[in-house]
């Protein structure tokens, strides 16, 4: 099966971690969760776990060697011949060459779509409903947003939206709904809404969402152009990173 995922630097350590156990408890708990709500994480943190498996595979034939018997006497290997030599070095070459191919392909290919994974997380969410009246209906879209049910908030937000087809709260979580299901000129769509209104307090984070939108789709220039009216703290550190 083709990976249609793309694994940032710091998911893979994090993943890696993870599958150690190297990580705070709380962490751990939290990761747990995503494995069950989330499957495209899922799908990641098996394709790490199959590759560290490789990976001590091949260096499970070293440290064999470093093992004593109780009396200190060394373990007897028997002396393979040149084939099985080759067959060893062709397996752990293979190997490397898998671990080598996607860290290229993943990590140092296509840095629109690394700096995107690096800097974009999605908005928490609303704790009231905000520049909507007390709206039942509302409260629960942005439950299931928060609960990250995407599919179900924009079905919910959209119906609310007809009847008010410029509100700058439904429009812009229904954006972030869709970034966040990877749907991006859907997401764009109804985050230029908000981002031209200046009027609307969520203007400025628009502008953020929708400057990451267009670095995914590798419009660099009308990403820098939306980043920039944001006022987001990473935002002169992610502009001189898409510069360069």
């Amino acid at each position: 099966m083709k990976n249609n995922f793309i694994i940032s630097e710091e998911e893979w350590e994090e993943i890696e971690n993870f599958l150690k156990g190297d990580l705070p408890q709380e962490t751990i708990d939290i990761m747990k969760k995503r494995l069950k709500d989330e499957p495209a994480f899922s799908e990641k943190v098996a394709h790490v776990r199959l590759l560290m498996t490789g990976i001590r595979e091949v260096a499970l034939e070293a440290d064999l060697k470093k093992i004593r018997l109780p009396h200190g006497e060394n373990v007897v290997h028997r002396i393979p011949n040149k084939k099985q030599y080759y067959f060893r070095w062709m397996a752990a070459a293979a190997i490397i060459a898998v671990v080598s191919a996607i860290a290229y392909f993943n990590v140092f290919t296509n840095s629109e779509h690394r700096l995107f994974s690096k800097y974009y997380f999605p908005d928490s969410g609303l704790v009231s409903s905000m520049g909507v009246s007390d709206n039942y209906d509302f409260d629960v879209a942005m439950i299931n947003y928060k609960s990250g049910k995407y599919d179900q908030s924009i079905v919910e937000m959209k119906k609310l939206l007809l009847f008010n087809p410029n509100n700058d709260t439904l429009n812009y979580f229904i954006g972030n709904s869709f970034l966040a299901l990877d749907k991006v000129d859907s997401a764009i769509s109804y985050l230029k809404v908000v981002a031209v209104n200046n009027q609307s307090a969520f203007a400025k984070d628009a502008n953020w969402y929708l400057g990451l939108a267009y670095l995914k789709l590798k419009q660099k220039e009308k990403a820098a152009l939306f980043i920039s009216r944001s006022d987001n703290e990473k935002k002169d550190e992610l502009l001189k990173r898409i510069s360069k």
